[in-house]
């Protein structure tokens, strides 16, 4: 009997202490948690679609060409890269990406409610438009030369706290949660 005490005892302890603590620090650090970028490997069917409607028609993702933010909230803002080539070709040049924002965000002082979208970089802009293909939003893009080994489509941390980067290549939109 003095065995299995000596046995249960720790167990029982560990059962009690070790799941609080999460707790206490979850609760006390809460308003210090960071937004998290989500690479496209995170980016799975439960919170990004494989066929997307624009226009009329749909359109099948590319989940290897996405990326993400979570924000501390556990809010989303995902960006994916489409297959347009269903779409007429003034469509393509706007539509290569799908944006799905639970969250307002600024693009270049340019507020972009929660909802889905396409976009695309053209001709030096960053342009998004509504699921009919109606422009709502047109910003300057960058072009970025440093970057060593750009890929399709990614986000990265921005030039200032709280502020990210969604590129295509080399070229990409710095935006951040809108207040």
């Amino acid at each position: 009997m003095r065995r299995l005490h000596a046995l249960l005892f720790p167990a029982l302890l560990f059962c009690f202490v070790a799941p609080a603590s999460p707790y206490l620090s979850a609760s006390q650090g809460s308003s210090q948690r960071k937004a998290t970028i989500l690479k496209a490997a995170e980016i799975t069917t439960k919170i990004f679609p494989e066929r997307v409607f624009y226009q009329g028609k749909t359109a099948p993702t590319e989940l290897r060409n996405s990326g993400g933010i979570r924000f501390a909230d556990g809010a989303y803002f995902l960006a994916g890269l489409v297959d347009s080539s269903g779409y007429s070709t003034a469509v393509k040049s706007k539509y290569q990406a799908y944006l799905l924002t639970e969250v307002p965000l600024q693009f270049g002082g340019h507020e972009l409610k929660p909802g889905a979208y396409g976009a695309g970089f053209v001709s030096g802009n960053f342009v998004v438009s509504d699921l009919g293909a109606h422009d709502i939003l047109r910003v300057p893009a960058t072009h970025d030369t440093a970057m060593k080994r750009p890929v399709p489509l990614q986000m990265t941390a921005g030039s200032a706290a709280g502020t990210y980067r969604l590129y295509r290549g080399r070229d990409y939109v710095e935006f951040r949660r809108a207040e």
